[in-house]
């Protein structure tokens, strides 16, 4: 007797403490038991006695990878009331294209009751997907196609696309005459003189800072390239493809001064020992052959006076 009471007191407390878990049923319900192919059906899945139900979720990938359904759409979970019985609800819309006779499977649905995670599944719910019946006594042969009598109104697109072209070759023609027959003002513009280009080129160098990076070769060629360019075009020597002493020999016989020949030679000279001896002069020898060369452009410049009313004929 006594042992008989041991069994009845460990059986009830066994029921008291899955109690909570036993009282949460899931199940599965479709709001038809067949679809035409193609056609969508709503299935919902339920878990009952949700008054402490939390977190639901539910493992899709079975019904992912059946090839006989497809998932159209899904919902999140809702709790809702029925009956004054709480459920959570999920509904899912799926189709298939597949004809036949298929068992939607279980799906494995987690929640929380009571901090407790619990997992329950939904049963297997078998569906029919039909392919409609076709009646092949409604069939009927083609008929042939009936020919309207031809009027002027089936010819105004072909005149409207002809009038809209016509319009548009005489409206072209008419801006282009116009434009080719007005006449053209010629404006004359003074060629840059050859002081004005080497004095931009010598303050484009100077914003170069060549020199005060290292680049002292590259600074004295460019510089002595420039005032080889200015005696070229202001003097009329070949002074780029010339030695100092071709140069200094040609400039006799032009008007400038001693002082700037001596001055020209050395710029060329410092030039030349950097290039060929690769001697490093001091940095400020390189701003005073900038300075240098910027007054001997200043000063045997040549002004070219132009009268506005009169230009030079070409």
């Amino acid at each position: 007797m006594e042992r008989i009471f041991r069994h009845i007191v460990f059986l009830v407390v066994l029921l008291c403490i899955f109690t909570p878990v036993i009282g949460q049923q899931v199940l599965a319900e479709v709001d038809s038991a067949h679809i035409m192919i193609g056609d969508h059906l709503k299935y919902t899945i339920k878990i009952k006695g949700a008054e402490k139900v939390e977190n639901p979720s539910v493992d899709l990938s079975p019904l992912d990878t059946m090839k006989a359904f497809e998932i159209v759409k899904e919902q999140d979970w809702r709790k809702s009331a029925i009956d004054e019985q709480t459920y959570y609800k999920k509904e899912l819309t799926i189709t298939s294209f597949d004809s036949g006779y298929y068992y939607v499977p279980a799906l494995r649905v987690d929640f929380e009751n009571n901090n407790r995670k619990i997992s329950r599944s939904t049963q297997q719910i078998q569906l029919a997907v039909i392919t409609p019946q076709i009646d092949s006594l409604s069939i009927r042969p083609i008929k042939d196609i009936i020919a309207e009598p031809i009027t002027l109104e089936d010819f105004y697109p072909y005149l409207y696309t002809f009038g809209g072209l016509l319009i548009f070759c005489l409206g072209g023609y008419f801006i282009y005459n116009r434009i080719n027959n007005k006449p053209v003002e010629e404006v004359y513009v003074a060629p840059k003189p050859a002081h004005q280009i080497a004095l931009d080129k010598l303050k484009d160098l100077q914003s170069k800072q060549l020199w005060q990076t290292g680049q002292i070769k590259e600074y004295q060629s460019e510089l002595t390239y420039i005032v080889r360019e200015y005696l070229e075009k202001r003097f009329d020597v070949q002074a780029l493809e010339s030695t100092t002493g071709e140069i200094i020999n040609d400039l006799k016989q032009e008007d400038i001064t001693e002082e700037h020949k001596e001055q020209l030679a050395d710029m060329f000279r410092m030039a030349d020992m950097v290039k060929f001896a690769k001697a490093t002069p001091p940095l400020d020898i390189q701003a005073q052959l900038l300075d240098k060369a910027q007054k001997f452009v200043t000063n045997t410049k040549k002004e070219i006076i132009v009268e506005p009313d009169n230009p030079p004929a070409s």
